[in-house]
């Protein structure tokens, strides 16, 4: 069946019936829990607020019966005993009508509540166990009517005799109907505990329902995948089997692919089985041309072998070619060695005239350091004239101490004379005299040590002119080395004279061996001429192969690579 369906089909089918299946599990977990709710529904809204009135009503009941076994007791007392007090009997009677009034109206409300309850419920179990509450509340509500009357007969009895045969009445109906009451709640309880067990034992049905739907949805997803898969996987391996045999050159082509399929893969099979045709045919064809193919190759072979004997000659003509170079290679390396003493003679004539600039700037320095001695001696006199002068200003310092010290002395005199016996002018002059005379001492010293400068200054100027004497010495000495150097640069000149005429003769020697080289080129041609001859044997057939490829090519390219 799955051969019938193409692949998008085949995948379509698998979607389609994942999908049935989950529809399934979701309209069973659906439907499964609507059931569960609708149950719950009765139970929560239902049942057990229906429970829950009866209850109320049954506590109601117990509390009225123990407030008239109350009543009755006071009134027992008050007819034996008028000390009793009455407000307590008015109260427990107001109580007691209250809780009557109370109860009564609860009884009408459950039955109003059961009698729409009985329209609401989804079941008729549920319906007909609603219907048996309504009777039981009817029959309820008469035993309470009677109860009524009952509690009111004994307002009108004061005889402790009677209260307590009325009373012993009251309770058999008070018993009565507490336990129909009690009965009412307990079944009410079962009924209620009954839909719950339904609604948990649905519950486990629909799980387990859900359960079954998805292990077999499970079991679907697994098989029906897996099964495509191989529907749709096997036909591909297979096709790539048999590509994989073509293409490794060990294919049989006789073998075909199962074409039943109606899928793609059918299609592939029937499209590659038709390819494996072609490719037979194709490949009878190309055999035959590679048959002429080789016939057309021995003869280039042929061709060939004449073209290599050619070619043996033509590598013997060659070598000698190879001697006579090698010949004039000898005399090239003999011009190029000749060269090479060229250009070291030349190079040293450079060196020699380099040496020559070298002493001629050491002249200048050295005549520039003449300048500079030269310079420096008059810098010297030029001190020592100075420091002549500073000994004319001592000379002049002198000659005022000693004016002043005339000065003082008279002075010193003219008051020692006006003072007399007193002498202290006196004093002060002499301390003055005393000063000048040291001032006359100290410029003494200055003369001294500008006289030793002097005579240093001048010594310094000797040094400095003889100095410049040996610069002068030294420099006709320099000049006279330069003169020696351009001399012998002069006969380096004369030695590359000879060198060039060397050079002249070997390229004498080497026309002679480029005329051999010559000959022997004429000789190459000749055999250049019978090479072409062969060439063109091995172009006409290389031209039957060509012609044979392009055959080839032709038949290959119905196939688009």
């Amino acid at each position: 069946m799955l051969k019938r369906l193409k692949i998008s089909q085949k995948i379509y089918v698998l979607g389609f019936i994942q999908l049935i299946l989950m529809l399934i599990m979701g309209i069973i977990a659906l439907s499964q829990m609507a059931k569960i709710g609708v149950e719950l529904v009765d139970i929560a809204e239902e049942h057990i607020p229906l429970g829950a009135k009866v209850t109320h009503i049954t506590e109601l009941q117990l509390e009225q019966a123990i407030l008239i076994e109350r009543t009755l007791f006071y009134k027992s007392l008050n007819s034996q005993n008028s000390n009793v007090d009455s407000v307590k009997l008015i109260n427990l009677n107001k109580k007691v009508s209250e809780l009557t009034h109370t109860i009564e109206k609860d009884i009408i409300s459950i039955k109003t509540f059961v009698s729409k309850a009985i329209e609401i419920v989804h079941t008729e179990e549920v319906k007909n166990e609603y219907r048996h509450v309504l009777v039981v509340l009817n029959n309820v509500q008469e035993r309470y009517k009677i109860l009524i009357n009952k509690i009111e007969g004994f307002n009108l009895l004061n005889n402790a005799d009677e209260l307590i045969e009325l009373s012993s009445k009251f309770e058999k109906i008070q018993s009565s109907l507490q336990q129909e009451l009690i009965d009412l709640s307990t079944e009410i309880q079962k009924f209620t505990l009954s839909a719950s067990l339904k609604a948990e034992h649905d519950e486990q049905t629909g799980i387990i329902w859900i359960s079954v739907a998805f292990i077999i949805s499970l079991a679907v997803g697994l098989v029906l995948p897996f099964v495509i898969s191989q529907s749709i996987v096997k036909p591909i391996n297979l096709l790539s089997s048999r590509l994989a045999e073509i293409a490794n050159g060990d294919g049989d082509l006789t073998v075909r692919l199962d074409e039943k399929s109606k899928d793609e893969t059918g299609d592939v099979a029937r499209a590659f089985n038709q390819f494996i045709s072609v490719l037979r045919t194709l490949i009878s064809n190309t055999n035959n041309q590679a048959d002429e193919l080789g016939k057309s190759a021995e003869v280039a072979l042929e061709a060939m072998r004449s073209t290599a004997s050619n070619v043996d000659n033509q590598r013997t003509e060659t070598e000698m070619v190879a001697t006579a170079v090698n010949e004039m290679s000898t005399a090239t390396q003999e011009v190029a060695r000749n060269a090479a003493h060229a250009a070291d003679v030349t190079e040293n004539v450079k060196d020699k005239v380099s040496e020559g600039k070298k002493d001629a700037i050491e002249t200048q320095t050295i005549i520039k350091q003449l300048s500079e001695e030269v310079t420096e001696a008059s810098q010297v006199i030029a001190s020592l004239v100075e420091e002549t002068n500073n000994i004319g200003n001592v000379l002049e310092s002198i000659q005022g101490i000693a004016a002043q010290t005339n000065l003082l002395a008279l002075n010193a005199a003219i008051e020692a004379a006006r003072a007399g016996e007193t002498g202290r002018g006196f004093a002060v002059v002499a301390d003055e005299v005393r000063t000048l005379a040291q001032r006359t001492q100290t410029s003494t010293v200055d003369i001294q040590d500008l006289l030793v400068r002097l005579k240093t200054e001048a010594n310094n100027a000797v040094t400095s002119m003889y100095k410049g004497t040996e610069s002068a010495d030294l420099c006709i000495e320099k000049s006279a080395k330069t003169s020696q150097t351009f001399e012998d640069a002069a006969n380096f000149v004369a030695q590359i004279s000879d060198l060039n005429a060397q050079i002249a003769t070997a390229a004498e020697e080497q026309s002679v061996v480029a005329e051999e080289i010559n000959k022997n080129i004429v000789k190459i041609s000749g055999l250049a001429d019978i090479t072409a001859q062969g060439a063109k044997s091995t172009s006409e057939a290389n031209s039957k192969i060509a012609e044979n490829v392009n055959d080839l090519h032709n038949n290959l390219s119905v196939f688009k690579v």
